[in-house]
């Protein structure tokens, strides 16, 4: 009865959902959904770095960290905060029923030859999300205390947790190492916001087997530091602009320390 000349409107668009597309092989709706997805929804950024001397002494916050000059020493302790805002979503990130989406922060440091000296958010071998990854994800909880992770909305009994970004708001995630005593070269920090629809726990329930579907990187920051004096980079003269843009952007109280 709606069709118009013989035919219908399509309602299908490129939104958040990478499962449907991938199920049926849709090739292109996949694209487009991932560059949706990759198209400056959210922002992160190496914001600061929290420096406790391997000698002792009063803990120094060094931020803007790249408009900053500092030192650090082999030995040293390092917290990295890292924020992460919804810049051009109109609502939460992610949005509701965020119990079976997968959307995670991944903090990598390496050397310079690549190899992995600290991490957090990362896939493990089976598939499955790290443990202890900052995600934006809500924990609901059955009346027998265990994880309702089926999405088995019906036995829920209370929230565990409810992450999540608001539009136009931040949130900081703090991770903690050190720098090796061995260190010879630059430490390399990369951050990443990462999403995947769903999680390995619920797609594995609802397709019967364990099945790899995509996982999209929505933003990424990296950032190189080396021990002994780091010199403030040159500030971008777009930068004040961009900021100015963004002012509502504050980070939240919702913080994480890995």
């Amino acid at each position: 009865m709606s069709a118009k000349n013989g035919t219908l409107v399509s309602h299908r668009w490129a939104t958040a959902n990478t499962a449907i597309p991938t199920y049926y092989k849709w090739k292109d709706q996949l694209d487009a959904v991932s560059r949706f997805l990759e198209d400056d929804k959210l922002g992160v950024d190496i914001f600061a770095i929290r420096r406790k001397p391997a000698g002792g002494g009063a803990e120094e916050l060094i931020a803007p960290l790249n408009h900053s000059s500092y030192t650090i020493a082999r030995g040293d302790r390092l917290t990295a905060e890292v924020v992460i805002t919804n810049k051009n979503i109109g609502h939460s990130f992610p949005p509701e029923l965020r119990d079976f989406y997968e959307a995670y922060v991944e903090f990598v440091v390496s050397d310079d030859s690549g190899k992995v000296v600290y991490q957090s958010g990362f896939i493990k071998p089976d598939g499955y999300l790290d443990e202890s990854a900052h995600n934006y994800k809500t924990y609901l909880v059955k009346a027998d205390g265990n994880f309702n992770d089926k999405h088995h909305i019906w036995r829920t009994r209370v929230f565990a947790q409810n992450n999540q970004i608001q539009s136009g708001r931040s949130d900081v995630a703090r991770y903690q190492f050190k720098v090796a005593e061995n260190l010879t070269g630059a430490m390399h920090l990369t951050a990443r916001v990462r999403y995947r629809r769903f999680t390995r726990v619920f797609s594995d329930y609802s397709l019967g087997k364990s099945a790899d579907y995509p996982i999209v990187t929505m933003a990424t920051a990296e950032y190189v530091m080396h021990p002994g004096q780091n010199q403030a980079t040159i500030p971008d003269p777009n930068e004040s602009k961009r900021l100015l843009m963004n002012d509502t952007a504050l980070p939240s109280l919702s913080t994480t320390v890995k």
